[in-house]
């Protein structure tokens, strides 16, 4: 008692302190009140099924991180259904889904459903006011200059030349590399990281096909946009406590943290070589020279935006014709190379289908073949569907509603109260997760092998396909590119470039598993991790793509040994 009457005595215990401090518990008991009893209670949606918290600050997040992407949503899906909700940082509540009736509504009501204004500020910190970071009418606008760019002519005559040079340039460095592999151990390459130059040939790719600019990544490893480029990104992978502060309050960005120093110093090279690189190809329209004029994106995207015809309100800005370059890099780049590193790690694991795909490409006499030879050929073609579907660079993504709606589902799910449910309504202001990686490999709409690599689903007829079907994606019912009016503008020039790609490698090389054996895990990067625990709010962007790792080798960064040995 004479310790708590001494405590009671100083000065800091004068009433109106105390009555201040009373004030500020009093305010957090009422918002804690508020974010976890008042606001679930009121949830229209929360009869629906869903994983329970695992502790008050996170929810249910800490599964979610630790586990592969996808994995945890997996099994979570088993046991809940199509639908569910749960808590995420501080409570906060959201929807998760993999509904094809829910995401078709999503989809098509696009512009009802940004991205959150998170998501939307980081991706504008990076990539600028490109078509990635629009939303509404910015959208619209910049896509109808921008479709004619990624039109089918345009891929077949402009960038499937350039996509078969790239193959060859690596090809070629394959080449050199076992056979140097040959002359030392007389066996071939046994353990080749095909991702570090996989991602140099589609950095090349995008580089001459996006606007016109040769990193020559293949033959010399120093280039200072691709630098710039590299470590524009590569910033957002340690992401402290004031890097989370500077990203969710923008005045604190004038803090020159080493992270902003060296955005700020990646930005200024980008821009110069961007408005550069724009410049130039205005002069080329105003010349009036069609020799002059390039025909990569960047080109086309600007002789669109010059059209006498186009009204000024409808024309892209500098800033926005900017912007498409760093998108460009950063979803053409990374697609292409995911897709294309992990097609060849299932084709080592799977040698009776890798041979029966040589036997299709060693068919062609055509060494450089048109995109209309490359789409004609069934297997491959196949090859590509699958390796698309069971690895989608982006697991899923956020949508936030403007507006209260009620939406039809197509797989009915049970309630916490064991009654079927057979509808949702999403209030305003709801974060929505749409899942892309689970819907892409339910059983429930590919088959009992909806996880297993088999090419020939694509080939044996509609009805094994048919409850795929119901998938509203752009590209072969799966939700790999999205669909609707976001869709992903350039999915045609991935899938031919992927295609083009494997044409070149598989025709030239046995892809085997590696020796000595490493376990590679399917990951996403340290900031997608830390931000997520940080931001959970924010956490859709961060989790934009799947690597692989050699499992114990994670601070090497993303890597795919395989064996590697030329076809004679």
């Amino acid at each position: 008692m004479a310790i708590l009457e001494a405590v009671l005595r100083q000065p800091w215990s004068h009433p109106s302190l105390l009555q201040a401090g009373v004030a500020i518990i009093g305010a957090i008991a009422i918002a804690f009140l508020y974010r976890f009893v008042w606001v679930p209670y009121r949830l229209p949606y929360k009869n629906f099924p869903g994983p329970p918290s695992e502790s008050w600050a996170f929810g249910a997040l800490p599964s979610v991180i630790k586990g592969d992407p996808g994995a945890v949503h997996g099994e979570w899906m088993k046991q809940y259904g199509f639908t569910m909700w749960y808590k995420g940082f501080l409570g906060a509540p959201r929807i998760w889904t993999a509904d094809p009736g829910v995401i078709q509504y999503l989809l098509q009501h696009a512009y009802d459903y940004p991205k959150d204004e998170g998501t939307r500020g980081f991706l504008e910190q990076i990539l600028g006011e490109g078509v990635l970071v629009a939303e509404g009418a910015d959208h619209k606008r910049q896509r109808k200059i921008m479709n004619p760019s990624f039109a089918p002519n345009a891929i077949r005559d402009n960038h499937t030349p350039i996509f078969l040079d790239k193959a060859y340039e690596l090809r070629d460095t394959f080449r050199r590399i076992v056979a140097d592999a040959e002359n030392s151990n007389g066996s071939g390459c046994d353990y080749l990281d095909v991702s570090y130059w996989i991602g140099k040939c589609t950095m090349d790719v995008i580089g001459l096909a996006g606007f016109d600019y040769e990193f020559n990544s293949l033959a010399v490893p120093d280039n200072e946009l691709a630098n710039a480029f590299h470590d524009l990104f590569s910033t957002n992978g340690a992401m402290s406590i004031m890097s989370i502060l500077q990203f969710v309050i923008p005045a604190t960005r004038f803090i020159p943290t080493r992270r902003m120093r060296t955005q700020k110093r990646s930005l200024a090279i980008q821009q110069k070589i961007g408005n550069a690189l724009i410049q130039k190809k205005k002069e080329a329209v105003l010349s009036g020279n069609v020799e002059k004029e390039g025909k990569d994106l960047l080109s086309l995207i600007v002789r669109a935006n010059m059209d006498p015809d186009l009204k000024a309100s409808q024309r892209m800005s500098d800033n926005e014709v900017l912007g498409q370059i760093t998108t460009f890099f950063l979803a053409g780049q990374e697609t292409s190379s995911n897709a294309l590193t992990w097609c060849l790690w299932q084709l080592a694991h799977n040698q009776a289908i890798q041979d029966k795909l040589r036997q299709e490409l060693l068919s062609v006499s055509d060494e450089y073949p048109g995109m209309d030879t490359l789409n004609s050929l069934e297997y491959l073609d196949a090859v590509v569907h699958e390796i698309l579907r069971l690895n989608a660079p982006v697991p899923s993504t956020r949508r936030d509603s403007t507006h209260e709606a009620t939406i039809p589902l197509s797989n009915a799910v049970k309630g916490r109260d064991g009654k079927l449910i057979h509808e949702i309504t999403i209030p305003k202001n709801s974060a929505i997760l749409v899942s892309i990686l689970n819907l892409n490999t339910t059983s429930e709409l590919w088959g009992s092998d909806a996880e297993c690599f088999r090419p020939e689903r694509w080939i044996e007829g509609k009805e094994q396909m048919a409850a795929a079907n119901s998938i509203p994606g752009v590209y072969g019912h799966m939700m790999t590119f999205l669909g609707g009016p976001r869709a992903c503008i350039g999915f045609r020039f991935a899938v031919v470039e992927i295609k083009a790609i494997l044409f070149v490698l598989i025709r030239g090389f046995y892809f085997d598993l590696p020796t000595p054996m490493v376990e590679i895990e399917k990951k996403t990067s340290q900031v997608q991790a830390t931000y997520r625990l940080s931001a959970a709010d924010f956490e859709l962007f961060i989790r934009l793509v799947t690597r692989p790792f050699v499992k114990g080798e994670r601070e090497k960064g993303p890597q795919m040994p395989l064996a590697v040995r030329t076809v004679s």
